[in-house]
């Protein structure tokens, strides 16, 4: 037996969005958003394949939806956002891309690599806390054990760094994640 639920969502960010929730879960709100629950794992993803939430064990259904509004929020914003002046490198979230400046390549970015160095700049000069970044990025709530945030700075290093296994950016510490602005 297949047990679904249907909700109407209203959001400040939008008019509403509409979510039925099955074996095989789908999202559609101006766009294709997927949830799966593959390898014991349920995430949202966008049209794009970006992972918006994950979480491997039981949550509330207000993580996933502040999640997504949270995605919402930071898409409309990255949408109008200059591009970033970040020393070694030029963030430009509008086009989803970041130039190293050392050797003038493009590279292409998810979103939540771009929310990732966005909090990361906006916190400058102090370190975020993991915790920190789970909470206002993919809406975590206390507690929850998870390696996302890990295995997307893993990714980012390994797309932006020159040698990602000694990182001179994407730093991290005993007090948490930060950018080397120097």
């Amino acid at each position: 037996m297949t047990h679904s639920l249907s909700l109407q969502i209203h959001s400040a960010h939008y008019d509403h969005y509409h979510i039925v929730l099955s074996d095989y879960f789908t999202i559609s709100e101006k766009g294709d958003f997927t949830l799966s629950d593959n390898d014991g794992f349920i995430r949202l993803f966008d049209s794009k394949k970006n992972i918006i939430f994950e979480n491997k064990d039981i949550f509330k259904l207000g993580y996933l939806l502040l999640a997504f509004d949270n995605y919402i929020k930071n898409k409309k914003s990255s949408e109008n956002a200059k591009p970033i002046d970040l020393k070694k490198f030029i963030l430009n979230p509008a086009q989803n891309m970041i130039i190293r400046l050392s050797d003038q390549v493009s590279i292409d970015l998810t979103d939540k690599e771009i929310e990732i160095l966005n909090a990361l700049n906006n916190s400058d000069p102090t370190p975020i806390k993991k915790e920190q970044l789970l909470h206002s990025i993919w809406g975590y709530g206390e507690g929850i054990e998870t390696h996302t945030l890990e295995t997307h700075i893993y990714r980012l290093r390994q797309k932006i760094e020159i040698d990602p296994t000694d990182p001179d950016f994407l730093l991290n510490g005993d007090d948490g994640y930060y950018l080397n602005l120097g």
